[in-house]
């Protein structure tokens, strides 16, 4: 007949935060019981510690590349054995990874036509482009050389 409602004690703190959670926390509730939320930075010096920590990795991974770089420069015995390292570097990158780039673009522009995605086939469409532009890379550099008279 009459309903009543059940009430929680009045003695026991505010059970969401715990008894040791601050104002802030028992309006939020705990982070544990947020679920996927709690991985995420909630105040901006969090949010900024994450940004330092990015900025501080490739700061540290760009001193290890020139490190590296000095100690290749070190080692050539001269520097026509340098330039023919680089040298060997580039036909690497024109013969192997450019047109193997132009062809998995290829390859994403046309399964994504297919299936009718458009942001896909743009995104194939600019890999194919960019493994274009590899391959075509020594011809560009000779233009601009032979413009420049250089």
């Amino acid at each position: 007949m009459w309903k009543t409602r059940k009430q929680p004690p009045l003695f026991l703190p505010n059970t969401i935060g715990g008894s040791e959670a601050g104002p802030s926390k028992q309006a939020r509730g705990n982070t544990s019981q947020r679920g996927s939320r709690a991985s995420f930075p909630s105040t901006t010096e969090e949010t900024m510690k994450v940004k330092f920590l990015k900025l501080w990795r490739v700061l540290v991974g760009i001193g290890f590349l020139l490190i590296q770089a000095q100690l290749c420069y070190a080692e050539a015995g001269s520097e026509a054995d340098l330039q023919s390292f680089l040298q060997q570097i580039g036909d690497f990158m024109i013969r192997s990874i450019g047109p193997g780039v132009c062809v998995i673009g290829v390859a994403i522009a046309g399964v994504s036509m297919a299936l009718g995605d458009e942001q896909g086939m743009r995104r194939g469409a600019l890999a194919a482009g960019g493994g274009a532009l590899i391959m075509l890379s020594r011809a560009i550099l000779d233009l601009i050389q032979n413009a420049a008279h250089f």
